[in-house]
């Protein structure tokens, strides 16, 4: 979507492509490269707005801003739909971006695992020595904590996961089907879940039969996924439960046209969002160095004219159609 001047009224139009309405300059320096190593603008949309999805559910809740008098942070929940032949096949290079962070997480995990390890069997010799001695309590075994939540997770496994995290994650699924079947099994749940973390309200799970009970206060889960148009319908069987709203949805076009792969057009993609992914691994360390400090992202005041322009004609335009 792009807002361009048609004349003199600033008329608001669709566009089909919004990478090309950029000036390279204005590009962050962690995301140009993206732009610089795609070679139409419906592939550096795509490329774009999967790697920024990757990168919201990343970042910690030191960055946020308000919205309708209420905090809200980064993880943004994305949905890039096409036929065959319309190159999604390339979305997961921007999981490059999470690989950094996901060894950095997994290499803490297994030192903790370690230590507790060892801590335990020296808490059981104690009582195989002495069954006088005081051993005090028992050691706990770490939580498993991983950033990326499978897509055919329950809501309840999702929850789980959530918890371990410390209440963020990210989705990313290229299997539009999987997340799906997993509405269909556990839709209400699920439904709820990605509902109230699109706001970051309090969730919670309760199963009396398993004395199980998980809370996440303000959960901060991004979700990506990339599915054909007939799956779209079958994750969105419904709209009057407002969650079609909570997701950006980008449609790509088919192009019925061969595409040349030895044709050489800047850096591999992997390389590409690998690189970012360890750039993002350095900011992510100086954003954490916040601690308890935080930053506010605030719009100019022109942004915001700007941004409650488009969305008023927007809602009117939709009602109109009704």
């Amino acid at each position: 979507i792009a807002q361009t001047a048609q004349n003199e009224e600033e008329e608001i139009i669709f566009t089909d492509t919004f990478s090309n309405k950029i000036e390279k300059d204005d590009y962050c320096e962690i995301l140009r490269p993206i732009a610089d190593n795609t070679e139409t603008p419906e592939d550096t949309d795509k490329m774009l707005l999967s790697g920024i999805g990757t990168i919201s559910g990343l970042i910690p809740d030191n960055i946020y801003s308000v919205y309708g008098q209420r905090e809200v942070y980064t993880p943004i929940d994305l949905i890039i739909y096409g036929d065959a032949a319309t190159g999604k096949g390339e979305l997961p290079f921007s999981m490059g971006i999470l690989k950094p962070l996901k060894q950095e997480i997994e290499a803490a995990y297994h030192a903790k695992m370690a230590e507790y390890q060892n801590e335990h069997a020296l808490w059981e010799a104690k009582r195989t020595k002495d069954e006088r001695i005081e051993r005090g309590p028992e050691p706990q075994e770490p939580e498993y904590s991983n950033p990326l939540i499978p897509g055919n997770s329950s809501a309840t496994a999702a929850l789980l996961q959530l918890k371990a995290n410390g209440g963020w994650g990210l989705m990313f699924e290229t299997e539009g089907d999987v997340v799906a079947n997993s509405f269909k099994t556990d839709y209400g749940d699920y439904s709820t879940l990605l509902r109230k973390s699109a706001h970051h309200e309090p969730v919670a799970i309760s199963r009396v039969k398993d004395k199980l009970f998980i809370e996440i206060p303000k959960p901060r889960l991004a979700v990506v996924i990339t599915l054909t148009p007939g799956q779209l319908h079958n994750l969105f069987p419904s709209i009057e439960n407002g969650l079609p709203s909570r997701f950006v949805i980008y449609g790509l076009n088919r192009k019925l046209e061969w595409k040349n792969p030895f044709k050489a057009t800047g850096k591999p993609l992997g390389e590409v969002f690998d690189k970012i992914g360890k750039q993002y691994l350095e900011l992510h360390h100086e954003i954490l160095k916040l601690g308890q400090r935080k930053i506010q992202i605030v719009l100019s005041e022109e942004q915001q004219r700007k941004f409650n322009e488009f969305f008023s004609e927007l809602l009117f335009e939709q009602f109109s159609m009704l």
